[in-house]
């Protein structure tokens, strides 16, 4: 009714009303919405004026428009779910990124021999500075060597057991062994061994 009566207003005060959004009652009470133009007009011979009135049934269009807000609202919640999905993302990959030159750090500082090596092939893929120091190599003639030619051949045998258990066991504790320096003298170490899965 308060729409009816400013689309009124506006025909008296204007003389017309062009998409005046309304609500008509049909016979059975049911509400169906239209769009009102009304415009004023003049009959050429008489002279008189009369109204001219139009209606458009949108209840169509208002089903199209309720559905596209649905669909608008699922949009914007599934791009808001994604940004923020995105952001956890981001400070992950920042705490990871720490975590690993954190990690790095230690492994190159550390006074302890640090070695990695492929299970599967038994080539040293990185060490610190430390074991080439210790063993009078350069890093450069460790790394892409087998495991096993650091060890002096005295301690080989044991050596290749404690891979084996690694191997089996996944962990290694103190087992006392011997390296092989570059001069071949010997060097005296407790091994330690963890697994370590690359991200890559």
């Amino acid at each position: 009714h308060e729409l009816a009566r400013k689309a009124f207003s506006q025909y008296l005060d204007e003389g017309h009303v062009h998409n005046a959004e309304l609500q008509v009652i049909k016979k059975n009470g049911e509400a169906f919405p239209i769009l009102l133009d009304v415009t004023e007009n003049i009959e050429e011979e008489t002279g008189k004026s009369y109204t001219r009135s139009a209606w458009r049934h949108i209840s169509e269009r208002k089903k199209v428009e309720k559905i596209l807000s649905h669909t608008n609202e699922a949009l914007e919640f599934a791009n808001n779910s994604l940004k923020k999905e995105i952001e956890e993302r981001k400070k992950a990959e920042k705490i990871l990124a720490e975590s690993e030159e954190k990690y790095h750090n230690y492994y190159e500082k550390t006074p302890d021999l640090q070695v990695s090596v492929d299970s599967e092939t038994s080539l040293i893929i990185e060490c610190n500075e430390t074991v080439a120091n210790a063993t009078g190599y350069a890093k450069s003639e460790i790394i892409g060597k087998k495991i096993f030619d650091m060890y002096h051949p005295d301690s080989l045998e044991a050596a290749q057991k404690c891979f084996k258990q690694f191997v089996e066991y996944g962990e290694i504790k103190n087992e006392e062994l011997q390296l092989k320096r570059k001069d071949g003298s010997r060097l005296d170490v407790l091994l330690s061994v963890t697994s370590y899965v690359s991200p890559d």
